[in-house]
């Protein structure tokens, strides 16, 4: 499977429109195949970045679906969508990721092919940059430090994604996770706080994970009430 995540500059007077077209027209087109899904919907929290900016993740199930649904956008069914879409965007920034081995399992006919109707909810997206030549031994100390702590009851962030970008498919190898946020108070203290000791002393994921990278970027996103995945 492969991932198309798309953050879109909207043109500001534009972005309801540009939420309807992937609402109304990209969503619906996509289940018309089994092939494709779009899985988030998701707008940048208010506060937290550039202005009007949107992500789109869609999954596709492999390179050749992936081709097929390409050629529709260029010049098939949906390249009037394009057009339109195109109308209220400034620019599209793209990388196309894979599943990590540890990754939740993602299954295309589970995804709903119909407007959600759900309260949003906030990610915290983490991309990290591994060093040169440690990128695997990033993902396997993430698989076996970093995503056993949110598995633990009470854990702030559930982890609902965790992939790669694939060759070609970004600036460099990143790693990206999808974490949900299930406790916007503690979210709120983090923000507000300086971390503890504990999490940045000695054989603290924060402190390990430097061996591996020490560059990263978040993002908080809100997905809108209709996302497919909420």
């Amino acid at each position: 499977m492969l991932l198309i995540e798309e953050t879109h500059a909207a043109v500001g007077a534009r972005i309801d429109d540009l939420e309807a077209l992937y609402r109304d027209g990209w969503l619906p087109e996509l289940a018309k195949s089994g092939e494709a899904r779009l899985v988030w919907y998701l707008n940048l929290a208010h506060g937290s970045s550039l202005s009007y900016r949107v992500v789109t993740v869609t999954a596709v199930a492999d390179g050749a679906a992936w081709e097929r649904l390409s050629a529709e956008v260029t010049r098939g069914s949906l390249a009037g969508w394009r057009r339109e879409a195109d109308r209220c965007r400034h620019r599209v920034d793209s990388r196309i990721l894979v599943p990590l081995d540890c990754s939740p399992p993602l299954s295309l006919a589970d995804v709903p092919t119909a407007p959600a109707e759900a309260a949003p909810s906030i990610y915290m997206q983490d991309t990290m940059w591994p060093r040169h030549s440690m990128a695997d031994a990033y993902e396997e100390a993430l698989a076996s430090t970093y995503l056993p702590l949110l598995d633990r009851p009470g854990a702030q962030l559930s982890v609902e994604g965790a992939y790669r970008t694939a060759p070609g498919g970004g600036t460099g190898r990143q790693v990206v996770l999808m974490q949900k946020v299930r406790d916007l108070d503690r979210l709120a203290h983090l923000l507000s706080s300086e971390l503890p000791e504990s999490m940045e002393a000695p054989g603290s994921w924060m402190h390990e994970a430097l061996t591996y990278r020490e560059r990263w970027q978040s993002r908080l996103l809100r997905t809108a009430p209709w996302s497919p995945v909420a």
